[in-house]
């Protein structure tokens, strides 16, 4: 459910947030997951210049309310065994931390019990 969209063309800001609603029988919510698309912003800028090249500007995107437990990890190894993740070297793909920051994996709990590294498990 969306439940802000707001757009400032002067400070070349789009602020867009959403919740997930729980279950209306149990009240549960199960977060999801996975790899799709949840929006799509076009920026469109006029701009009168006269010369050439024109100038460039870098836009960039942030999200100021990150969830602080959440990170994005890539295994520096490639494949890893999946069934024995522990002592694995991981570097960070999202900006929580900061892009590039590595990571040793010291414990695992495999909270589904799939008997290997997977979705929903804490490192």
């Amino acid at each position: 459910m969306e439940v802000a969209k707001e757009t400032d063309n002067a400070a070349g800001t789009v602020h867009i947030a959403f919740i997930g609603l729980p279950d209306l029988i149990d009240g549960s919510h199960i977060p999801p997951y996975g790899i799709g698309r949840l929006l799509t912003v076009n920026f469109n800028a006029t701009f009168e210049y006269i010369g050439y090249p024109p100038p460039t500007a870098s836009i960039y995107l942030k999200n100021p309310l990150a969830a602080y437990n959440t990170v994005k990890l890539d295994a520096d190894a490639g494949i890893i065994d999946l069934t024995a993740p522990v002592s694995t070297v991981w570097t960070e793909l999202s900006p929580a931390a900061g892009y590039g920051t590595s990571y040793s994996l010291n414990t695992w709990a495999d909270n589904d019990g799939d008997g290997q590294l997977s979705a929903g498990d804490e490192m």
